[in-house]
């Protein structure tokens, strides 16, 4: 990751009750880049969290879930350059997507 450069973490995710997990880009020696908050619920939801690194460096991605217990289950995650500008909701009977 770059100073001056946005980044973003993109996934599904759901958990078993409803919680906040705090998604971090760390180099592998440990200390911090960059990081965000998704709120999980109990049903599947897409989720993106932007980065703007503080520093540069190679970095992991990584999920902090410790801070509540129960199940927390991820599905297609990608960690990217750059930051998708398509929103996307989903209903029970179908899917809005914006693309602004």
């Amino acid at each position: 990751m770059s100073v001056g450069s946005y980044y973003s973490a993109t996934f599904w995710a759901r958990a078993s009750t409803p919680r906040t997990i705090t998604v971090v880009a760390a180099p592998p020696q440990g200390g911090e880049v960059a990081h965000g908050l998704a709120d999980l619920t109990t049903s599947w939801q897409q989720f993106q969290v932007v980065f703007y690194p503080i520093a540069s460096a190679s970095t992991t991605l990584q999920f902090h879930l410790g801070a509540n217990a129960g199940d927390v289950w991820f599905d297609d995650i990608h960690f990217q350059a750059g930051i998708s500008s398509i929103y996307r909701r989903d209903f029970q009977h179908g899917i809005v997507m914006v693309n602004p």
